[in-house]
């Protein structure tokens, strides 16, 4: 198996849809380096997804008897057993912000596995915890977790251009945490900070007052970080987990989703739009929205994406452009930052950071 087939044959084993006959058959026809498959479930971090689903669809009996199935069920109590360490790390976080008049809004993950749209708590990989605090209380919000041991993690700096904080860290919590006193970098015209604060949900967790994204922007989110913030769309490529989070919010919020407010919202980005939708379609067998169309435009990506996978060298070239991007949407933010643009130095210091990549 190919770069290619492995991931594919990963996400079909993700799908949502009922394919457990033609995977089984698969499974027993095939060689399958299931090795490889857990590599690159491992890399996109969903290999406890991985389990779940092979389970939902009764195919355990089916993989190897090589210890495959007790080391892929022990990835996912340890990560259920972290989920619930970070939930409670909320919690207390959530806690210390109250008492200074601040209820978050919860981000990403802490919102999925807070609001249940998986069946099970292990089922998300979790990287940190992002919560948005409103602009003029961000210092506040910092000073109050400060008096419960977290710190800003050194080696980082802070300006107000930036989107989010430094990562606070905690001894003895689950995971660092990200205060974002806005909820984009890029994109702010499809999904404005202020719109999402006026379209929150308040939300009691355990004894601590929080607010979650409207599912629309939750949405919006999630396809705007994917694929713009980390230059997924212009690099063709995809991060699987948070796709396969679109398709679990989509599974979750469908009936209050009004997918032609969220076309209209994505017009400055029609093309990035569509194909993401289309990548769930393709990859994770999720149909197309009502009056969502498959635009010529998605197709190409995503044949453009298996283009890439199929060819290291596409790869690399793409992998050049998104880096670029990336650092250009950074000093886009900032008018002074833009100055580096002028000196040639800058040029070749990312250069030498993309090599190290």
């Amino acid at each position: 198996m190919n770069d290619l087939d492995t991931f594919l044959l990963l996400c079909r084993c993700l799908a949502f849809e009922d394919n457990s006959e033609s995977l089984r058959k698969q499974f027993q026809e095939e060689h399958i380096a299931w090795e490889n498959i857990v590599k690159v479930s491992s890399q996109h971090l969903v290999t406890p997804a991985l389990f779940w689903t092979l389970s939902k669809k009764g195919l355990l009996d089916a993989l190897p008897d090589d210890g495959l199935v007790p080391y892929l069920e022990m990835i996912l109590d340890a990560n259920q057993d972290r989920n619930r360490r970070i939930l409670a790390q909320v919690h207390d976080i959530a806690m210390q912000l109250n008492k200074v008049d601040i209820e978050p809004l919860l981000m990403k993950g802490v919102a999925s596995l807070i609001t249940g749209i998986y069946e099970e708590v292990g089922i998300r990989m979790m990287t940190d915890i992002d919560l948005l605090v409103p602009y003029d209380k961000l210092m506040t919000s910092v000073a109050a977790l400060e008096n419960i041991g977290y710190k800003p993690l050194a080696g980082y700096t802070y300006a107000t251009y930036h989107h989010q904080y430094i990562p606070l860290v905690c001894e003895g919590t689950a995971a660092s945490l990200e205060l974002h006193p806005r909820m984009v970098r890029i994109g702010t015209q499809i999904l404005p900070t202020e719109e999402v604060w006026h379209d929150a949900q308040p939300l009691s967790f355990r004894d601590s007052l929080v607010r979650l994204p409207s599912p629309p922007h939750r949405i919006q989110h999630n396809i705007i970080h994917t694929y713009m913030m980390d230059s997924n769309y212009s690099m063709a490529t995809i991060n699987l987990m948070q796709l396969y989070e679109f398709a679990m919010l989509r599974d979750s919020f469908e009936k209050q989703l009004d997918w032609q407010t969220i076309a209209t919202a994505f017009k400055p980005q029609t093309k990035l739009f569509h194909s993401y939708v289309a990548m769930a379609h393709y990859l994770l067998a999720q149909p197309l929205p009502d009056n969502i169309p498959l635009l010529p435009s998605a197709a190409r990506h995503y044949h453009r994406f298996q283009y890439r996978m199929r060819h290291p060298w596409f790869a690399k070239v793409l992998n050049l452009k998104g880096h670029f991007t990336n650092a250009l949407s950074y000093l886009l933010t900032s008018p002074k930052v833009l100055l580096k643009l002028l000196q040639p130095s800058w040029y070749g210091e990312q250069f030498q950071l993309f090599k190290k990549r």
